[in-house]
């Protein structure tokens, strides 16, 4: 099982991003995840949900955990079908908190080899292209990429 942890400490710092009521562009995809880029509010009526595209590839056995907020929350956990993930053209995502930074678990099999991916935040990695606009060519920069966050 292989743990992908995608964060951008620093530009959080800086950056925040809160869902908005229309539908958000795509995120680019992370470095190291095994699926496509990350569409918030794909349809523009649902601003908590997202779906992970999937990007030609055919994974399996699909679970998708949104960890409940500390101090209560709950987990929303399901599993995702095969019918679910060629009608979405992806992996869906329900239950996101308002103006706050989810951590979803996502894990799959793919070409029969089991894969979980752990996205923190996943408020952060959407906001990246815009992020890595304002903060190019600065110490900033070099410091996300001596890190692998970039």
């Amino acid at each position: 099982m292989k743990i992908l942890h995608l964060t951008i400490a620093a530009a959080a710092v800086a950056f925040s991003m809160a869902a908005s009521a229309e539908s958000m562009a795509p995120a680019p995809t992370p470095k190291g995840t095994h699926l496509g880029n990350v569409i918030v509010n794909p349809y523009g009526y649902s601003p908590l949900t997202a779906v992970i595209n999937r990007n030609t590839k055919q994974p399996t056995d699909i679970k998708v955990t949104v960890k409940g907020k500390p101090n209560g929350g709950i987990d929303i956990t399901y599993d995702v079908g095969r019918s679910t993930l060629l009608s979405n053209d992806g992996i869906p995502v329900f239950g996101l908190y308002p103006d706050y930074r989810n951590t979803v678990v996502v894990s799959y099999k793919l070409d029969g080899k089991k894969i979980t991916d752990l996205d923190l935040p996943l408020m952060e990695r959407l906001a990246l292209k815009e992020v890595l606009k304002k903060i190019s060519g600065t110490d900033i920069e070099k410091l996300l990429k001596e890190y692998h966050c970039i």
